[in-house]
């Protein structure tokens, strides 16, 4: 019978040993997916931030493509001014060239022909003969 006792005993450590073998492996496998699971919400992240800098990246695109779209429309207002301020100009002095009165009902528009029109204007409405045309 002490053999039996022998091999139950040793039948026992064996088992103890299997026990904490599976145990360890049981921790093993655990720390393992554990680790997993880490390195996959790490990857999610990373692929959260690459999306991310994308389309932060497409904004910033989209936003100096608008800012270059809003510079040339300011250039083309500016342009626009300029001529606009350069054609007052030629009204203001063309209105300082002209008199305005009134002689009984009627309004009179007094013009210096020499400072309004090019000699050229003068011969050519001279040669038209108008009429209406007074030398006062």
């Amino acid at each position: 019978m002490a053999l039996v006792k022998k091999s139950t005993a040793a039948f026992q450590s064996t088992l103890v040993n299997e026990g904490k073998s599976s145990a360890v492996a049981s921790r093993e496998a655990e720390a393992q997916r554990k680790k997993a699971r880490t390195l996959a919400k790490q990857q999610q992240a990373a692929e959260r931030v690459a999306a991310a800098t994308g389309q932060f990246s497409a904004g910033i695109n989209e936003a100096a493509s608008a800012a270059e779209e809003l510079k040339r429309s300011t250039d083309q207002i500016a342009a626009g001014a300029e001529e606009a301020s350069g054609a007052a100009q030629e009204s203001l002095a063309a209105f300082k060239q002209v008199g305005v009165g009134k002689r009984a009902d009627q309004f009179i528009i007094i013009l210096d022909i020499d400072r309004v029109f090019s000699a050229e204007d003068v011969e050519m409405v001279r040669e038209m003969g108008s009429p209406k045309v007074a030398n006062y």
